[in-house]
């Protein structure tokens, strides 16, 4: 049952008090988890302190206080960025969200994702990696989620991968499950692009019109002018010894036809 502090959080809301009956409603608390709690408050007794903090305090945070940094996130009482959520596998994200307002949502989610055929390990791969983590950083219900709002999850793929050097195929992957998903709630109104190259309009979108409207002309007048090269031709030879397949070989080049008649000729 979603905590009261869900729909109303505020600097002035006992986070604290609500975070401690929690652990102990779900009996996961220890004296580490209060003593953190404790810790955690004291510095930062509005968490948006904390979301401003650089990232590397932010991910600073040892195994008995990241607890209550996702019980603040879960009840959208924490906006952490991003940048953190990216860096952070939420392992505990299915054990906990059943408690959260966020619950509703993400089951609704992975409903619909179940009925377009998606397998249970893509939906929960896509539900932990995408819908959590913009539920979490909006702080909007899955209703008013945007392409705009998948968007920036993908901007901020992108920087992890230029600040790290990380991979980020796989949330680039759950991105596009995740706007299908929402295209078929009647949440957003484009589905993901099925794959290829971006068109050059999109990639110069944010170019002023009259510059975006030259380099696209010239891009256009350059691809007529470019015709495609022929693909050169490779005779097969399968009988080469010890080849189980058949090889491609150079064509030999031709000989001009005076010699070619002076050895055909008989001697």
């Amino acid at each position: 049952m979603p905590l009261a502090i869900a729909s109303a959080p505020s600097p002035t809301s006992d986070l604290h008090a609500a975070y401690l009956d929690y652990l102990r409603r779900t009996g996961r608390g220890n004296v580490a988890y209060w003593r953190a709690a404790r810790a955690f408050f004291r510095r930062w007794p509005d968490p948006r302190q904390w979301a401003n903090e650089p990232l590397a305090i932010r991910l600073s945070a040892n195994t008995s206080t990241r607890p209550v940094i996702t019980f603040l996130m879960l009840h959208r009482a924490l906006q952490p960025g991003y940048d953190y959520l990216l860096e952070r596998k939420l392992s505990s994200i299915w054990r906990e969200i059943t408690e959260s307002p966020l619950g509703t949502d993400l089951e609704r989610f992975m409903a619909t994702a179940a009925e377009l055929g998606f397998t249970e390990r893509v939906r929960l791969a896509t539900g932990s990696q995408v819908p959590v983590r913009l539920l979490i950083q909006t702080g909007r219900p899955l209703e008013q989620l945007t392409v705009t709002d998948l968007a920036e999850f993908t901007a901020a793929c992108r920087d992890r991968q230029t600040r790290t050097g990380k991979g980020h195929k796989h949330y680039l992957a759950a991105a596009s499950n995740a706007q299908r998903v929402l295209f078929h709630l009647g949440i957003v109104e484009q589905l993901p692009r099925s794959g290829g190259p971006v068109p050059l309009p999109e990639r110069l979108a944010d170019v002023t019109p009259p510059v975006r409207a030259t380099m696209i002309a010239i891009w256009n007048a350059n691809a007529q002018r470019v015709s495609p090269r022929p693909s050169p031709r490779w005779p097969r030879d399968s009988s080469i010894s010890g080849c189980s397949s058949p090889r491609l070989l150079p064509r030999s080049p031709r000989l001009p036809n005076s010699i070619v008649n002076a050895t055909s000729s008989p001697t």
